[in-house]
């Protein structure tokens, strides 16, 4: 079995800007060989989908102010090297689970605030056997695999979650993807892009740095939450970065608001297993005070941390390239009962990118290149 992990070089200490330690909490894998070493086939097929915390789907009459910070962006890019997709990088088997019928027929709607919305794979299979998964945008999207240590909020184990190529060597999902909510951080964290029934065609790549919103990490684990959010730097394989092979993603900061239309992204587990890319699309409603928004979607566990997109997919000719691609959130939340249909995020924003001290900047200010 071929399990190309990324290299080993140590990272040394962490260096924070002036004040950032009140808004975020960084820490560096002192280790990525015991990361590597640590995920066989076994421990990835059998890992879990975290749980979506659960919340209510409230939402307000009147438009949402705009959220801290100025809105700032930018566009996502292709990948800047030509790289063949190895589709014989066989990862792990997937365990098969028994899928989590809803109680009722969803209708594409929420049956009480009529969240409408639009459910399918990512790529029809047909297709995907053809390569199209590793192509960008779609390449983007990827699973996170992560342990669970004792004395953590949630039961000790290994999980998985959906993330983002955001830059370079970065990655995007939520923070409860990464902590309990309540101090304790997760570890071995790996990063899978393009998977897909096991499958990883740019491999297996492992983390070297993460930073996550203190909202998130030590904000008692509640949702809606106003950042539940966080970044992971990931070390390269063979010199190579992982936004090298698959592109980036582009951001909208404080662009998340009451009546937009996203797409939503993911490994919902409640849907093909976790093994394929899944795409949702809804236009959203703001929450009250908290920063977040609600979309309709049957997307369940494993779809945490994936991400809300405007503007998603391949732009055609004489329409703008400027907002393509951009994440504005990440999934968050989402129900209780089988019954019900939505999905929470958090609004990216100022706490997540400013040009100095938010959760993507100092992910990008830790290694020269990262973004």
């Amino acid at each position: 079995m071929s399990r190309k992990f990324a290299g080993l070089a140590l990272i040394g200490a962490v260096v924070l800007p002036t004040g950032a330690s009140a808004q975020v909490v960084a820490v560096a894998n002192a280790n990525p060989a015991t990361t590597a070493a640590y995920w066989t086939a076994t421990r990835l097929g059998g890992a879990k989908p975290m749980q979506l915390p659960v919340g209510i789907a409230s939402r307000r009459d009147e438009r949402m102010v705009a959220p801290v910070g100025q809105p700032l962006s930018f566009p996502g890019q292709p990948p800047t090297l030509r790289a063949l997709p190895d589709y014989n990088n066989v990862l792990f088997t997937p365990v098969r689970r028994a899928l989590e019928l809803p109680a009722t027929e969803p209708l594409l709607a929420h049956p009480s605030l009529g969240l409408r919305f639009t459910s399918a794979r990512m790529v029809p299979d047909d297709v995907a056997a053809l390569g199209a998964e590793a192509l960008f945008p779609h390449a983007l999207n990827g699973q996170l695999f992560f342990k669970v240590p004792a004395g953590a909020a949630f039961p000790k184990g290994h999980y998985v979650c959906s993330a983002t190529v955001q830059r370079r060597r970065v990655i995007t999902t939520a923070g409860h993807c990464v902590s309990d909510g309540r101090g304790t951080l997760f570890k071995h964290f790996v990063f899978v892009p393009a998977l897909r029934n096991g499958v990883g065609p740019f491999g297996a790549w492992t983390w070297a740095f993460l930073v996550v919103a203190t909202e998130w990490h030590l904000g008692g684990g509640g949702v809606p939450n106003a950042q539940d959010v966080a970044t992971i730097e990931l070390n390269d394989i063979e010199g190579k970065a992982v936004g090298d092979l698959t592109g980036t993603a582009g951001a909208g900061v404080s662009l998340l608001l009451d009546g937009q239309h996203v797409t939503m992204n993911g490994y919902p587990c409640n849907i093909d297993n976790c093994s394929k890319m899944h795409r949702n699309d809804a236009q959203v409603s703001a929450v009250v005070s908290s920063n977040t928004v609600i979309g309709g979607s049957d997307m369940r566990g494993g779809a945490s941390g994936g991400g809300w997109f405007i503007n998603w997919g391949q732009y055609g000719a004489g329409q703008p390239s400027a907002g393509a691609n951009m994440l504005v959130g990440v999934t968050s939340y989402g129900p209780g009962s089988p019954s019900s249909f939505f999905l929470g995020a958090s609004t990216l924003d100022g706490r997540y990118f400013n040009g100095s001290d938010g959760v993507l900047d100092l992910v990008c200010a830790h290694r020269a290149g990262n973004c």
